[in-house]
């Protein structure tokens, strides 16, 4: 190929080549380094921050990070994949820069392990050492008021861990705990929660019954709320007021419920829930039906009792996942 041509303006400086002669030159390799930084530009931009602006804003992008991960941890609980909830939430942990923020961490994984489908008593400790940690940052008292609705969520959870793993005093205890410090939003939940797992120890059945009926009255017609009274009513051996509430829940489902001749029961008009709060609806009509069938051997109806234990497991009653 011949060289091109070199030419000169009037004033002498060089001027472009022709089309033909610029066409003709061979092309020139792209260059690796470009593309290692363009593979790789938020690692490197990540390495850059603290050089360029200093520490405190590469932690700000590692927070950024952490929360997006927290995010996507929560949307993948909310649609059951539990595995990629872990993971996430695993990954936000790591990236997490600041020691007391990582009770967020915490607490996500804590919620996942807590609906992972292993040995309950495994996933109960694991979540238990999450929620620990989560607590002893957020009762810094530093930041113990701005954040007491947050501390008392932690120890509701926590509670739920130890009705996991039969622990019922210290389940009631973080209840307690939770109340003293809830906000008026939270406080139905937790005196609800408490109850349900003082008539579950079989004790202190006249205080359940008063934190059932308290938390009744801030959300009338609840019809978890209502299965709980029943349930204690159930263990002072009120059978018939019992039997009573149950059928009443119960009927508060019809709606989105209809019975099918194979005995199971088929979720209708909740195509709108998650996954997750599917199946989280169909576990608490499990636990209701479990009751009714439980208080029905009571009174003697065994066949029905039989029958609405049967359908309690088909829809997803096992005391060895937690659901009871």
């Amino acid at each position: 190929m011949p060289a091109p041509i070199r030419r000169v303006d009037d004033l002498g400086f060089p001027m472009p080549g022709s089309f033909d002669e610029l066409t003709d030159q061979p092309s020139r390799p792209k260059r690796s380094w470009g593309q290692f930084f363009y593979r790789y530009r938020w690692a490197v931009l990540l390495l850059l921050l603290p050089l360029l602006f200093g520490e405190s804003l590469l932690n700000g992008a590692r927070q950024f990070v952490a929360e997006r991960l927290l995010e996507t941890a929560d949307r993948q609980l909310e649609n059951d994949k539990l595995s990629d909830a872990l993971a996430s939430a695993d990954r936000a942990l790591s990236w997490e820069p600041d020691s007391f923020q990582r009770w967020r961490a915490y607490v996500e994984r804590a919620k996942v392990r807590e609906e992972m489908k292993d040995s309950i008593k495994d996933r109960a400790l694991a979540s238990l050492d999450d929620l620990n940690e989560a607590i002893k940052r957020l009762e810094d008292p530093t930041r113990a008021k701005q954040l007491s609705s947050e501390l008392s969520k932690a120890y509701a959870i926590r509670g739920a861990v130890f009705h996991r793993l039969g622990r019922y005093r210290d389940a009631i205890a973080d209840c307690t705990t939770a109340l003293n410090m809830a906000p008026r939003e939270f406080r139905s939940s937790y005196l609800n929660q408490r109850a349900y797992f003082r008539a579950l120890a079989n004790i202190e059945l006249d205080q359940a019954l008063q934190d059932v009926q308290a938390s009744l009255n801030a959300r009338p017609g609840e019809p978890e709320i209502i299965d709980t009274r029943g349930f204690v009513l159930f263990r002072q051996g009120q059978y018939d007021a019992a039997l009573k509430d149950i059928e009443q829940a119960i009927f508060l489902y019809v709606g989105p419920l209809r019975e099918t001749d194979n005995l199971q029961f088929r979720l209708q008009a909740i195509d709108d829930l998650s996954p997750h709060d599917r199946r989280v609806v169909a576990e608490s009509i499990a636990v209701m039906l479990h009751h009714r069938g439980e208080i029905r051997k009571k009174l003697g109806q065994d066949a029905q009792g039989d029958q609405d234990i049967h359908k309690a497991k088909l829809m997803g009653y096992d005391p060895e996942r937690g659901v009871e």
